[in-house]
């Protein structure tokens, strides 16, 4: 790792896979610094980096590389992935968008951000669980959801994003992850070519607004959802995960095969399934679909049955080893590809979590034992469009 004097902090990870190229530029702040009345203002200023360099996805593309980037509540992610030999011309690219940011843009981008969240909305079923889940277990501050509150995004300024770019858009506020076949040396001299001269920037007050309420949600009679606060501790949070994967793997397989109340059902650690993305507080949901006939208390309560079972007995032997091996393949299938190793690694920098391996490592059946005893001690919650939520 490597600190730039303007307090950029370079993450390159020369691996011997040649052919692609992945660079990632991690922002420390998401959907979490959004002001009050501004739900969504980091996840249009996303957008705006893509305005300030307009031709930036269409360079990307002729090179026959790719570029997104994702907002979440505790950063934003820039990622893109080009054959090696574009590498020098992608880090120019990418340092020339940081040069001069501003709200350029702006009005072209709010109906695009705005419809967005729409589509989101609409093929999600209104987010559900976890759009819901998250605004019932957690604070306005803490939501997990990125994308905004329509009526707020609408509403942002100009000079909201200009305040938003001062106090966040700074270099001592960047990760610069690079992953793929080169030579470290060499690109650290490109790197600091680059963008030693981005421009430091002095944190702006937000303007803040009253917030608006949050677009209501009507659940249909067969949304049925158990949401839980995870632990902010990181090996019980990871416990929890794998308590999540032996319920998946065969607790939850066997309730089904028995004919109760319990038609289908998923147990999902991480907003959205993916752990290890986000800083406490985190969440875990599992939904289920109802056998005809049962009613949502009774499948809930079969779901929890299970919980308690593991935390009386502790999960078998067997089983344990079973989701271990499950979460390292994912995690090493994860690595062998280039622009998945670069948001992880960006992601592991930024949020500070410990290699997984060694954390799983580090685990035992009475820790999984443990963790089904406690969930639901940080906050629990049920969403059924049968009963309303509790």
């Amino acid at each position: 790792m490597t600190l730039l004097r303007n307090g950029l902090t370079v993450l390159l990870d020369p691996a011997a896979r040649p052919g692609l190229t992945a660079v990632a530029l991690t922002v420390a702040a998401g959907s979490g610094a959004d002001p009050p009345g501004r739900h969504g203002l980091a996840h249009v200023v996303e957008h705006l980096m893509f305005q300030r360099e307009s031709d930036f996805a269409a360079r990307v593309e002729g090179w026959g590389g790719s570029s997104n980037a994702t907002t979440h509540r505790d950063l934003t992610l820039f990622h893109t992935v080009v054959p090696d030999e574009a590498l020098p011309g992608l880090l120019a690219l990418e340092a020339q968008r940081l040069h001069g940011l501003g709200a350029d843009g702006l009005a072209a981008e709010l109906p695009v951000v705005g419809e967005e969240i729409r589509g989101i909305l609409d093929r999600t079923r209104g987010g559900f669980p976890w759009r819901p889940l998250s605004r019932a277990l957690l604070s306005r501050s803490e939501w997990l959801d990125p994308y905004g509150e329509p009526a707020e995004v609408a509403a942002v300024t100009a000079a909201d994003c200009e305040a938003f770019i001062s106090t966040h858009y700074r270099p001592d506020n960047f990760t610069l992850t690079i992953s793929g076949s080169f030579d470290a040396d060499r690109v650290r001299a490109l790197v600091a070519a680059e963008f030693a001269d981005l421009p430091t920037r002095n944190p702006a007050t937000p303007t803040t607004s009253a917030a608006s309420a949050p677009a209501a949600s009507t659940l249909a009679p067969d949304q049925l959802a158990i949401g839980y606060v995870l632990p902010a501790d990181p090996a019980e949070y990871l416990a929890t995960v794998l308590l999540a994967a032996i319920l998946s793997g065969s607790r939850i397989p066997a309730l089904v095969r028995s004919g109760g109340p319990v038609l289908a059902a998923t147990f999902e650690t991480g907003y959205q399934g993916r752990f290890q993305e986000h800083r406490a507080p985190d969440l875990a949901a599992s939904r289920i679909r109802r056998r005809p006939g049962a009613t949502a208390a009774e499948a809930v309560a079969a779901i929890e049955a299970e919980v308690r079972r593991i935390a009386v007995s502790g999960p078998g032997t067997a089983e344990y080893q079973r989701a271990v091996n499950r979460l390292l393949l994912n995690h090493h299938q994860e690595q062998d590809h280039v622009l998945s190793r670069v948001q992880h690694l960006a992601r592991r920098q930024v949020l500070g979590t410990a290699p997984l391996p060694a954390s799983l490592a580090g685990l035992s059946p009475d820790a999984v034992r443990a963790a089904a005893a406690a969930l639901g001690g940080h906050g629990r919650t049920v969403l059924s469009g049968e009963e309303g939520p509790s």
